[in-house]
């Protein structure tokens, strides 16, 4: 990676923004005698009725991510329709009330939290007050690294001090909307209000959107050169979740981030040079996934 530019960051010292292209970053490759127990455990919880394509999508992209294990926990109603669609992910069904996830799952998902390795978490969860409370506890009881996204992120509001208290800085993926409902600013310099928000909040931040920012508490930043307008559509993000949180459990933290966002981001310009932006698909993307891992790993 080089730096791009310079911009200031709170305390008003000077932190170079790198710019992270298409064949800035690789990935290790595998040693052979290995299991699924060396590529770690990553634990989803995502979906509600109406919602149960964002995690199939999500799950979809971490296991193209390479994770050992995916467990995928949904409530009760969709999960004929998650694990029907993600056979190779662990799907589990969950206490639920009128199709969103009930304050019954807090415990069976604090059981899953024990084994996991990274832990994501909201997409497509739906809001209601008592999912709410459960993102919160379920947030709060993560040892693991921990990618919060979509109605997590939504459930966290805009109390700096809900996202302070968490034992371990969480990884927010926020679009524009959900960044101003967070408490972020939208008005000025892009950079300096992702590198202000991760500073003050103590988080890795993933601010979605045209030349996606990673900031992260102290003070780097870095914004991915790779991307389309095709990839501005529902479901992109959650293979953006799922991706990461898979390569949280093979690759130190801000590696893991800076590459899933590399490798989403190249997927799409793949899928809209053979499809074309207006018609690609988030499944789309995550199809080219392999392809693109594949050329990030030396031979």
């Amino acid at each position: 990676m080089r730096p791009h530019s310079t911009h200031p960051t709170p305390d008003g010292s000077k932190t170079p923004l790198m710019d992270v292209f298409p064949g800035s970053l690789t990935l290790p490759p595998r040693a052979p005698e290995t299991s699924k127990r060396d590529y770690g455990s990553l634990l989803i919880i995502a979906g509600s009725v109406g919602l149960s394509g964002a995690a199939s999508l999500c799950a979809e992209a971490a296991l193209r991510g390479g994770a050992g294990l995916v467990s995928v926990g949904v409530p009760s109603e969709i999960y004929p329709i998650v694990a029907s669609c993600n056979r190779e992910a662990l799907c589990f069904p969950l206490p639920s009330e009128r199709g969103l996830l009930s304050p019954d799952a807090l415990e069976p998902i604090k059981q899953k939290l024990c084994h996991a390795s990274a832990f994501v978490l909201g997409c497509g969860l739906g809001r209601s007050e008592s999912l709410t409370a459960l993102v919160r506890q379920l947030a709060g009881a993560a040892s693991c690294p921990a990618v919060l996204d979509a109605d997590a992120l939504f459930a966290l509001g805009r109390d700096p001090e809900t996202i302070l208290a968490l034992p371990r800085p969480p990884i927010l993926t926020p679009h524009d909307g959900e960044f101003a409902r967070l408490g972020g600013a939208l008005s000025g310099d892009r950079v300096e209000n992702a590198l202000s928000f991760a500073k003050s909040r103590n988080c890795a931040l993933v601010l979605k959107g045209h030349r996606v920012i990673c900031a992260f508490p102290d003070g780097a930043a870095y914004q991915i050169n790779a991307g389309n307008p095709g990839m501005a559509k529902g479901g992109s993000g959650d293979a953006l979740a799922g991706l990461i949180g898979s390569l949280l459990c093979q690759l130190p933290e801000r590696d893991a981030i800076l590459a899933a966002c590399l490798i989403h981001a190249q997927s799409g310009d793949k899928a809209a040079r053979r499809l074309g932006e207006y018609s690609m698909l988030p499944r789309e993307l995550i199809a080219a996934i392999p392809e693109v891992m594949k050329d990030m790993t030396p031979t």
